[in-house]
């Protein structure tokens, strides 16, 4: 199972962005202080299946919301249920949603148009 995409809001100082992986190989660079590590914190939090933390919000009247694009490995098909793409079986999108007073996330599964 490789990433392919991830959209994120009000997560530390990641507000907004969107990010397209290439499914060979990702570098992320940058200045200091601009979101390299929270966006790797971020994703270790999704893939852990915790929640997130009072200080993981940006604004604590939003909602943190987390959007993946997973592509699967054959082998991986089947496993997720009717979770996948109706146009593309190995391709699973999902949004992660968290309010403030939310222990865990909301997972809400999606499909494409």
């Amino acid at each position: 199972m490789k990433i392919t995409y991830v959209k994120v809001n009000n997560y530390r100082n990641i507000d907004g962005i969107e990010i397209a992986f290439n499914t060979d190989c990702n570098y992320i660079i940058g200045e200091n202080n601009i979101g390299k590590s929270n966006f790797l914190s971020l994703l270790a939090t999704v893939c852990s299946g915790k929640g997130f933390d009072e200080k993981d919000f940006d604004n604590l009247e939003k909602p943190i919301e987390v959007e993946l694009e997973l592509k699967l490995n054959p082998n991986e098909q089947g496993f997720f249920g009717d979770n996948f793409s109706p146009q593309d079986a190995s391709l699973l999108k999902i949004r992660y949603q968290q309010a403030i007073k939310d222990a865990y996330p909301t997972i809400i599964k999606q499909r494409n148009q």
